[in-house]
Parts: structure tokens; sequence; C-alpha cells
């Protein structure tokens, strides 16, 4: 199973879901990136903040699983996979949620096919062309779509069948 140029960014809490339950979506989002279906692309402060979350106790306690040997080898695993980008530029601003400004300009820097979230209020709203931003966002990056992991494993076996 390989869907060969698919490039995808994935913000932190698809990595926390993903580390921190198993059998979700975006758990089998980060195993695409372990069997190499897809390139993962990350931006060192990107790694700093999933570091950063997933060692917080909040954290640990609410999500045990980040501790368990297989999670403690997801990361290093798909961070030796990724494409690492340096210097990213801003590109678009996000005045809804500035903090996620990041994980978009990664996106469009690594000229990346899709940016998995499940920030539905923040960022995938970008991709309703009846808002300003969205119309905006699609207008400028035709190429990139921003979906929930449940979504972006639906457009990986579409690829894959070769399903319009």
């Amino acid at each position: 199973m390989s869907v060969p140029g698919i490039r995808v960014v994935y913000d932190c809490v698809v990595f926390l879901q993903g580390v921190g339950r198993r059998g979700n979506a975006a758990r089998k989002c980060l195993d695409l990136v372990d069997e190499g279906v897809v390139q993962l692309c990350l931006r060192s402060d990107a790694l700093a903040e999933i570091d950063d979350v997933l060692r917080r106790p909040e954290i640990l306690r609410k999500f045990p699983l980040v501790r368990s040997e297989d999670s403690q080898l997801l990361l290093p695993t798909a961070r030796n996979k990724a494409l690492v980008l340096g210097n990213v530029p801003k590109s678009f601003s996000l005045p809804r949620d500035p903090d996620d400004e990041p994980y978009v300009d990664l996106a469009i820097a690594a000229d990346a096919n899709y940016l998995v979230t499940r920030n539905d209020r923040h960022l995938t709203y970008l991709m309703r062309q009846e808002t300003p931003e969205g119309a905006e966002f699609c207008r400028r990056f035709p190429n990139l779509k921003i979906v929930d992991p449940p979504g972006f494993l639906e457009e990986i076996r579409k690829v894959e069948l070769k399903i319009p």
C-alpha cells in the first residue's frame, strides 16, 4: 500500500490522540507515516511543541498510553521519516487562532497536499468558501486540503482505489 507523493502535516492534537489511544483515526494516520504511505512534513518548533505536550502531567494522566513502549517508539519513527523544514515563512494569517498559523505555514511551505487536524473551529473552516477567510485560502492554496483524521483516511482510501 503506497500513495507516492502525498505530503501531509499533522497538527499537535493528531500526534497526541495518535500516541495516546490505540485504534483511532489519528493513530492510523501516524501508522501511514511508519508504513511509508505518506510523507510527513514537520518543523522544528512543532517537534518541540509535541514533545512539550506529551510530557505534561495532565496529559500523561489523561492518556496513560503515551508512556507505552509502542507509543514511545512511534514519535521517533515519525520524526526519522519526516521531512523537517527549518525556516518556514509566514504565509497566511489566522485571526481566529494565531497559534495554529505555524501548521498552516508549514503545510504551505512544504507544498503539502493535506493538513490533518482535530481543530474544526479554527482550521477546517478554511475549506468553506462561503467564509471570507475560506474563499481567500482556497483561492491562494487550491492544492491544500484541511481535513480531520477520518476524512484524511477516506481521502487516502480514494487515492489508493483511484476513486474521484
